[in-house]
């Protein structure tokens, strides 16, 4: 789905500020702004570099506007950044680094699903015979 016009101007003026900073590679836009017409906010998570600082990270944060709610790939949970990657890359500006990087999260993902499977049967079903 698309971003009204404002918050589409809003989002683009945003990227055009923090990928000033070249420890950026990669954008992701994901959440109920791709996934239909109803939104509260732009949620965006960022690929960064690995000397991208937990301060730079929060000072980051900070300058976003009130509309767009910015995280970074890295720090998500694997079933969470399973889903952002389902978003929209709207930034690329290291193609293989970015290509890895979602590589192994889906590679991840794959391997840790059967356990998953497991914990969502066993916490609907409970343990036991008799389910």
């Amino acid at each position: 789905m698309g971003l009204s016009k404002t918050d589409q101007q809003l989002l683009d003026t945003f990227l055009q500020e923090i990928l000033l900073d070249q420890r950026i590679i990669g954008v992701f836009r994901f959440g109920s702004s791709v996934t239909n017409n109803s939104y509260n906010d732009i949620d965006i998570a960022l690929i960064t570099e690995p000397i991208f600082s937990s301060q730079a990270k929060f000072d980051m944060k900070l300058q976003s506007p009130d509309r767009i709610d910015v995280s970074f790939l890295e720090d998500f949970p694997l079933d969470i950044a399973k889903n952002v990657i389902k978003g929209s890359l709207i930034v690329n500006r290291n193609k293989d680094r970015v290509f890895d990087i979602v590589v192994d999260i889906i590679k991840r993902w794959e391997d840790f699903k059967p356990m998953w499977d497991l914990y969502v049967d066993v916490s609907i079903n409970g343990f036991g015979e008799n389910r």
